[in-house]
């Protein structure tokens, strides 16, 4: 699809799009403020030796990582649910206590984030602290360690200080003396010794508590009261109502295209019927009353842009047969309420105004209108000289209007065989006298679709124009009518694409008229 025609599918179910973004919205609003709010707090701890420690081992710190995860672990366990609930007087159980704290362990680094939500910012910040405090409280449980092994180092290094203190203190003595005998040099070479093997014990003692601090977990960052909530984010949702509601409106709206098979332009005319598009107008104007003068745009706003579609139309007629001209023209389209005698009866006022001696008959013997656009009378017309002996009765029925070079031939009774008087050679005698009477005689007959007496009538004339209504007409329909008007020997000249969104002839208002009196006008 080209970026005009998704433009167009866009522009054309824009309210469509509107409508279902600010539902959306509108939804996500209502379930942002129905949903009660939640708080989250987060506390940091640090598995390992101090931070400022100057030890930067690499199995150290990958040792840590392995224990912080045991820790994160740890976290949601049962047992220690219970204890943070016992500690703050929770009324909860651990399963769901549980569902509200989560813990996970950085990639590089051995410091675990623990998060806690809940319904107070307070609430939730103490939650975290205290599962802080569950963790270095359990920290031996928690690593299997031993605290009287732990004690008993730590006595070990202590005693071990104190006896390298009198060694060395010994050794100092003995090495100040200028003078020494065998047996005190003896006493040093075994001091020596001494002091070797302690510092050596030391050093491994040392290194178990070493290991032992790798492991070992501190607070980092404690959790702090929330100042704002987590969920739910107002703003956000609203975003993603509004994202939703227009990618819905979307996919609604480009559904709809694909299953719409009506004309939306004057392109879609030319590669569905390969006629040319004669003219195309929007929206003419009707009044609460419906009276048809109101249609009559060449009359009433002769400077409006669908006036001059009307006068682009009348050119692009002349010049449809510029050798031999058009005389006799026929209005129709393929179903009915598609504006036909709307466009018969200004393209008439369009010919007249320039000066052509135009006569326009309705033709639609079923359901009659061009009378109700001039406000004339209906009790005799086109049926009546059909069956009148004397065609020279012409001057008798057609009626003047305020347009002086436009008469009018109203249909006349209705008859019971329409399609029958139109195509007998009674008709065609009125057609030819029509034709030498006037310089274009235009015809508006019924739907092409719906009866054949377009088919018959577009035998009898020089050309026919097919009305087709934007957004209504459909493809199908217009195919059929075209092909209908081919089968009799029809010359269709072209197309008018009435009713099209976007065309800027709806605005009237700019060009004042005097509004027809209650008798001038007969309701349509």
């Amino acid at each position: 699809m080209e970026l005009k025609s998704i433009l167009a599918v866009i522009r054309r179910h824009f309210r469509l799009i509107a409508a279902c973004a600010a539902i959306s919205a509108a939804a996500a609003l209502v379930v942002s403020l129905i949903i009660a709010p939640s708080f989250e707090a987060t506390t940091k701890l640090v598995v390992g030796p101090a931070l400022q420690s100057n030890v930067q081992d690499l199995n150290q710190l990958l040792s840590s990582q392995q224990v912080a995860q045991t820790y994160a672990e740890a976290v949601h366990t049962q047992r220690l649910a219970q204890q943070v609930i016992a500690d703050l007087g929770l009324k909860t159980t651990p399963d769901e206590l549980l569902k509200r704290i989560g813990a996970d362990v950085s990639q590089n680094t051995p410091v675990i984030t623990i998060r806690v939500t809940d319904g107070s910012a307070s609430t939730a910040a103490a939650i975290a602290n205290n599962i802080s405090q569950q963790l270095i409280t359990r920290s031996n449980e928690i690593q299997g360690k031993d605290a009287d092994m732990q004690k008993a180092i730590s006595d070990q290094i202590a005693a071990l200080n104190t006896q390298i203190a009198g060694i060395t203190d010994q050794i100092k003595q003995l090495n100040a003396q200028t003078v020494r005998t065998a047996t005190q040099d003896a006493q040093l070479i075994a001091l020596s010794q001494q002091l070797a093997s302690a510092q050596s014990s030391l050093a491994t003692l040392l290194a178990a508590q070493l290991g032992n601090a790798a492991t070992g977990v501190a607070v980092l960052d404690p959790a702090v009261v929330p100042s704002e909530q987590s969920s739910p984010k107002l703003a956000l949702n609203l975003i993603l109502g509004l994202t939703f509601g227009v990618l819905l409106g979307l996919v609604i709206a480009f559904s709809l295209a694909s299953l719409d098979d009506t004309f939306k332009s004057n392109e879609d005319v030319e590669q569905i019927l390969h006629l040319p598009v004669l003219g195309s107008l929007g929206r003419l104007p009707e009044s609460a009353q419906r009276l048809g003068i109101y249609r009559l745009v060449m009359l009433l706003y002769p400077r409006s842009g669908a006036a001059e579609a009307f006068r682009s139309m009348r050119t692009s007629v002349e010049f449809a047969d510029i050798d031999t001209g058009v005389h006799s023209l026929l209005i129709t389209s393929p179903a009915a309420d598609e504006g036909k005698s709307t466009i018969a009866a200004n393209l008439a006022l369009a010919f007249a105004q320039a000066g052509r001696r135009t006569f326009l008959v309705d033709a639609d013997l079923r359901k009659p209108s061009v009378h109700q656009f001039f406000d004339l009378s209906n009790t005799y017309g086109l049926t009546s000289l059909i069956r009148s002996p004397e065609v020279l009765q012409l001057e008798q029925i057609l009626r003047t209007v305020d347009e002086p070079n436009l008469r009018i031939l109203t249909s006349g009774p209705l008859p019971p065989n329409p399609a029958e008087l139109l195509g007998s050679q009674r008709m065609l005698t009125i057609v030819e006298r029509l034709k030498s009477e006037a310089d274009l005689v235009i015809f508006d007959s019924p739907p092409v679709g719906a009866v054949t007496d377009a088919a018959v009538l577009a035998s009898l004339v020089d050309g026919t124009i097919l009305v087709v209504a934007a957004e209504r007409t459909r493809r199908g329909a217009a195919r059929q009518a075209e092909e209908s008007l081919a089968r009799v020997g029809g010359r269709t000249l072209g197309v008018v694409l009435n009713r099209l969104a976007g065309r800027p002839d709806g605005d009237y208002t700019a060009y004042p008229y005097e509004q027809p009196g209650a008798a001038e006008v007969a309701p349509g």
